[in-house]
């Protein structure tokens, strides 16, 4: 066979190495090194695994010769109609982890965690479910921060206008009010800000995820794919 070109050239356009791309469809370097260098084809499996990686066709990436059977005839005999469903059911199942990874973002950290509990052998779920629980959950802790803080300094009340009316019945000098109102006016901008984001991210977590992208998400996205991998290393 000759050198697979077109794989080769896709790699290193995403500045991969072999091995990176082997640990995101789930095999090891050996195996992309000789499909690149043409001692081997992957399978269907692998096929789609690669097409959804880099985003190409099949064809696009030279994984199709012409020695690959056209279509599949119709089986004669339940024997073969048992192994036709066999060879075509990976590229079947291709789609779930993706349809999980989706579902990890649904409903914020919560989904993600139970993702996580149940999907422990498919590396690109946990790589997304991961980035959801570490986005939704620290978005959560801080807005529980800010309305504990807020609880705390308006007394009784847990509403911002009760800290102004407060404040302002107070003898405290006017330039300690203003300078109170400017951090609440702060914070409430931040907090705001910070969920504005995360359902940006939202957003685009569940596409990248249907689209079976490893996308990282600014923050967490370099944690995720550490702990993913530390997780696979075992």
């Amino acid at each position: 066979m000759k050198p697979n070109y077109r794989l080769k050239r896709a790699r290193e356009q995403h500045g991969w190495s072999q091995a990176r791309v082997a640990e995101q469809i789930g095999t090891d370097a050996g195996n992309v090194s000789r499909w690149e260098r043409g001692y081997s084809s992957p399978s269907p499996y692998y096929r789609e695994k690669l097409s959804i990686l880099f985003g190409k066709e099949v064809h696009e990436l030279g994984l199709l010769g012409d020695d690959d059977p056209v279509s599949p005839q119709p089986c004669s005999t339940p024997a073969l109609a048992v192994a036709a469903f066999v060879e075509q059911r990976p590229e079947i199942l291709a789609h779930t982890p993706r349809i999980l990874a989706g579902i990890s973002y649904s409903l914020g950290w919560w989904t993600a965690l139970l993702v996580l509990s149940f999907s422990r052998k498919e590396r690109f779920v946990r790589f997304h479910s991961l980035q959801s629980l570490l986005l939704f959950g620290g978005v959560t802790l801080c807005n529980v921060a800010f309305i504990g803080a807020a609880s705390f300094l308006s007394g009784p009340a847990p509403h911002l206008m009760s800290v102004h009316t407060n404040l302002l019945a107070q003898t405290a000098p006017q330039e300690h009010v203003v300078s109170f109102d400017f951090v609440v006016v702060l914070a409430v901008l931040c907090v705001l800000i910070l969920n504005i984001g995360a359902a940006v991210a939202w957003g685009i977590g569940i596409v990248m995820a249907l689209k079976g992208r490893y996308y990282k998400l600014p923050l967490v996205g370099n944690s995720s794919e550490k702990i993913t991998a530390a997780m696979f290393s075992h």
